[in-house]
């Protein structure tokens, strides 16, 4: 019994100190964005506690960055993204879990070996398809290359296979159609899961900086990641306004993960088990 305790008590100490650590970058982050012109941001040893705190920062994001246009244009782009990644993962998981044909484990194997992919081997791909599409410069453009989200597909899939046979049996035999069981009876079902993709593709789209970038021409609709750049110049790079542009990117990811981490515990628990 003590040996159990001491147990547990190691185990505590050291996903405390793992979680300290990982909170200092955070912590440095929050800070600097609070640090006067005449505080220096890199003291030795490090000062934590701003000497004499104050706002200027976050109010020269908002003098330098059209915030609100391009914190609605990340809301845009995040919201298309979410809803295009829950659909394909769910419509393409499907099959594959719950449906016996031909090739389907080869079929999933492939998919998996996109991940190998790196994104830089794709994007000039990816940038010649948009614009043939005449996409360039649309927020349709910015989430498409991405709308089929191969992890999605994965946690959905082991979220399908954990619905006991018998609840697809009884829908057969009431007279479901393959769709309507998808759509009324296994839908519903794994609602952890899809919110569970939901956040992940949340947290991929609000992050986002470098195919936005590519993609958008216009001033106008860059999302926020991109319009924070702007607060980095060549020749000369703000700290303390930087940190206060991160900061205020991440406060609805924060927000966001607080009101939905139990569903992306519950959601990613069948993923892990598969």
């Amino acid at each position: 019994m003590i040996g159990i305790i001491t147990k547990k008590i190691v185990i505590y100490i050291v996903l405390i100190a793992i979680a300290i650590f990982l909170t200092f970058p955070f912590v440095w982050l929050v800070s600097t964005s609070f640090k006067g012109e005449m505080e220096t941001i890199f003291p030795n040893p490090p000062q934590w506690i701003p000497e004499s705190p104050t706002f200027e920062n976050y109010k020269a994001v908002f003098d330098k960055v059209d915030f609100f246009r391009s914190f609605l244009n990340s809301v845009i782009i995040t919201v298309m993204g979410i809803f295009l990644n829950v659909i394909t993962a769910a419509l393409a998981a499907y099959p594959l879990a719950r449906i016996d044909f031909r090739g389907k484990k080869v079929i999933f194997g492939l998919i998996i070996a996109t991940l190998m992919i790196p994104m830089q081997g794709t994007m000039i791909v990816n940038y010649l398809t948009i614009m043939r599409l005449g996409l360039l410069d649309q927020f349709l453009g910015v989430v498409l290359p991405t709308a089929v989200y191969v992890i999605g597909i994965v946690v959905l899939k082991a979220a399908y296979e954990a619905i006991p046979v018998e609840m697809e049996e009884a829908a057969r035999v009431d007279g479901c159609g393959e769709f309507r069981l998808w759509y009324r009876v296994m839908l519903p079902m794994i609602k952890p899961s899809l919110a569970a993709v939901g956040i992940l593709a949340f947290v991929y789209y609000w992050n986002d900086f470098m195919w936005p970038l590519i993609t958008l021409k216009s001033d106008n609709k860059y999302p926020l990641q991109v319009a924070l750049s702007r607060l980095e110049s060549v020749f000369q790079t703000n700290f303390r306004y930087v940190t206060a542009g991160a900061v205020l990117s991440m406060l609805p990811i924060l927000i966001f993960f607080a009101f939905t981490q139990r569903y992306f515990i519950e959601g990613t628990k069948g993923a892990i088990k598969g």
